[in-house]
């Protein structure tokens, strides 16, 4: 009879269609919003990475594609091709991706277009950051040749700060290195000198050490590169605040009278190198991106549970 007068049968219903469609939509709603947050993340990011003008926005071509269009394919390959736990993998591995772009944008302190670069380089020009009576220290190595001398003497000291930072950017403890091109051309004196890393708080317009170095030039030193490594301490920054450093020639008298350090020419790119600087609280998703599908499986495995010995 089925085959005979099949619209005889009574039509069953399914009360799950409309169910599964809603869901559907609910799910593609989220995927888009996913999709244009990667979108804007992405854009976000290249701006802030050339936001100085050191270089173009198309020199961020591949980070682009890869913190960009790489979440956005797995996306669309999670959706259409996968179901279940591997879709949530997938989408982790996108946000984990995106939350990297965002790593990437935030974690620039200084010159935007040094990337995450821990590296600063001393310049004896003071016309960029405008800090009084400091010279600017960039984040991207310079280009031009040539040589500028700081000359020394009893207390004399050089200083040089950053761009500013914004709320939320930390500094982690560990170490700061040195690499300072210097010499002493006296046949008889020798010279000592100190290095410190400050925090300059903008609120207060005061500064705060977060570690010092020393070492001592010989008589008739040729210019060299000297590498001092110190500890230094973390810091956590507000707005304007600032990374300073400074070079000090501490031997009293006519000792250091004949030494010098040269900074700001691709001859000589005087610079030291902190610890990480990153955006407090954010690098930490990195790891907990990829740990949704085993947190998915946990609760899901948690609910059969209590379901199954339920009275």
């Amino acid at each position: 009879m089925a085959r005979l007068l099949p619209w005889e049968l009574p039509t069953r219903r399914r009360p799950h269609a409309r169910r599964s469609l809603g869901v559907r939509i609910a799910v593609m709603s989220v995927l888009v919003l996913l999709a244009a947050g990667i979108i804007t993340v992405g854009a976000l990011s290249v701006q802030a990475a050339s936001a100085s003008g050191a270089r173009e926005p198309t020199d961020y071509a591949v980070p682009a594609v890869l913190g960009t269009a790489v979440p956005l394919a797995l996306l669309v390959f999670g959706w259409l091709r996968l179901r279940r736990r591997l879709t949530a993998a997938l989408l982790a591995f996108a946000l984990g991706l995106s939350v990297n772009v965002v790593f990437l944008a935030n974690a620039v302190p200084a010159d935007a277009s040094a990337g995450t670069s821990s590296t600063f380089y001393l310049s004896d020009a003071k016309t960029t950051f405008a800090c009084a009576g400091a010279y600017d220290m960039y984040q991207t190595a310079p280009t031009a040749a040539g040589s500028f001398s700081f000359p020394g003497g009893a207390g004399v000291k050089d200083t040089f700060c950053s761009d500013t930072f914004t709320t939320g950017m930390a500094l982690g403890a560990g170490t700061t290195s040195t690499s300072v091109y210097m010499w002493n051309n006296s046949t008889s004196k020798t010279c000592n000198v100190s290095f410190a890393l400050l925090w300059y708080h903008a609120a207060t317009a005061t500064t705060t050490s977060l570690g010092t170095g020393s070492t001592s030039l010989a008589p008739n030193t040729p210019v060299t590169p000297i590498a001092v490594t110190f500890a230094s301490l973390a810091a956590t920054f507000v707005t304007n605040d600032r990374l300073q450093f400074s070079v000090t020639f501490t031997s009293p008298g006519n000792n250091c009278n004949n030494s010098f350090f040269s900074a700001g020419t691709s001859t000589f790119p005087s610079r030291f190198v902190t610890a990480t600087i990153v955006p407090e609280g954010v690098a930490g998703l990195l790891l907990l991106a990829p740990m949704l599908p085993l947190g998915i499986r946990v609760w899901k495995s948690r609910r059969r549970s209590s379901v199954a010995t339920a009275p």
